[in-house]
């Protein structure tokens, strides 16, 4: 329900129905949809675990670990394997008050995170029951201490996946910028639409002018034209979101108050542009689902840390899970 304050009459400083305030309140709940229905089936491989429904097929890799492929129809909608993601690019903010130098061994563990033990992936598990398939995967973070995080998919007979990510304390290693999975697909999907809010780029500190809606845009017009490339895109308060080709395939996302971000370019490739120019061409689409991310920036650009409230507290265990399907 959304309650809009707009002028009666003409004024000097505005027209008739210019919108001075707004407010907005959910009414309802959320029915969860029942992905129980059809039958599952496993294959076990020297390489890969395969998980089969009626028409998907998930592939999670033995060799190298993580999810490898995700088919729909036929239709492949994975391109590189999920990963936890615990970076965003630097903004203007950032560089100003140094959030670099305090979190960079997060930028080293989202890009260098590992899973294998050796020459084989050992450290992964299925267990598998009537009706689901769940396949865990460790990963270590090259931090100093080192750091664990598990990732979990359970595989539902509709071709539903539920992946949680879990972490210990983390706050030993510096502060936190992010907290999520980065999600690559072809270039192909290029149109994103969600429900949150919108329909410009909303942050946990910056927000307020942001609406409660659907809205849809294409994933290019996400990246905001700075004059410098930075962070930008992101969309809180997220119930669900698609990102789709043309012919409405790709890959739908659920949950609670998710942040969603879905840009042309990868976290490490808008920071390594210092111009548009710079940025390589586009050959992928990056979403990126967090429970978590740290406030834009404080009250000023020149050295201000984002407020209290919107830094991520990493002094405790975080546990992060969402739902995502083929469409």
């Amino acid at each position: 329900m959304t309650v809009s304050l707009s002028l009666k009459n003409d004024e000097k400083w505005a027209e008739r129905g210019h919108e001075i305030a707004f407010g907005q309140k959910i009414v309802g709940e959320r029915q969860q949809a029942d992905h129980s229905k059809g039958e599952i089936r496993v294959a076990h491989g020297w390489l890969n675990t395969g998980v089969f429904g009626s028409d998907f097929s998930i592939l999670f890799s033995n060799l190298y670990g993580g999810l490898v492929s995700y088919k729909k129809a036929g239709v492949e909608l994975i391109k590189k394997s999920p990963r936890p993601n615990f970076w965003r690019p630097l903004s203007e903010n950032d560089i100003g008050n140094h959030m670099a130098f305090r979190a960079d061994q997060w930028k080293a563990a989202s890009t260098y995170l590992s899973i294998n033990d050796g020459r084989r992936v050992s450290n992964y598990d299925v267990k598998e029951d009537e009706k689901t398939v769940t396949v865990t995967f460790t990963y270590y973070l090259p931090t100093t201490p080192e750091i664990e995080v598990r990732q979990t998919y359970r595989v539902f007979p509709d071709g539903a996946v539920k992946t949680s990510v879990i972490m210990n304390k983390s706050d030993n290693i510096g502060e936190l910028p992010s907290y999520g999975v980065l999600f690559t697909m072809n270039a192909d999907f290029e149109n994103l639409r969600w429900y949150g809010n919108g329909p410009e780029d909303t942050y946990a500190d910056r927000e307020s002018g942001g609406r409660l809606g659907v809205w849809e845009n294409k994933v290019k017009d996400n990246m905001a034209e700075y004059l410098r490339p930075q962070e930008s895109g992101n969309h809180t308060r997220v119930r669900w979101a698609e990102v789709t080709d043309n012919q409405g395939r790709g890959l739908r996302f659920e949950g609670d108050d998710l942040n969603i971000s879905a840009l042309p370019w990868s976290p490490d490739q808008i920071d390594c542009a210092d111009h548009p120019n710079e940025l390589p061409p586009i050959q992928s689409t990056f979403i990126r689902v967090d429970k978590f991310q740290e406030g834009i920036g404080g009250d000023d650009t020149w050295g201000a840390r984002p407020l209290p409230q919107y830094i991520i507290d990493n002094s405790k265990p975080l546990e992060f899970s969402f739902w995502f399907k083929g469409i």
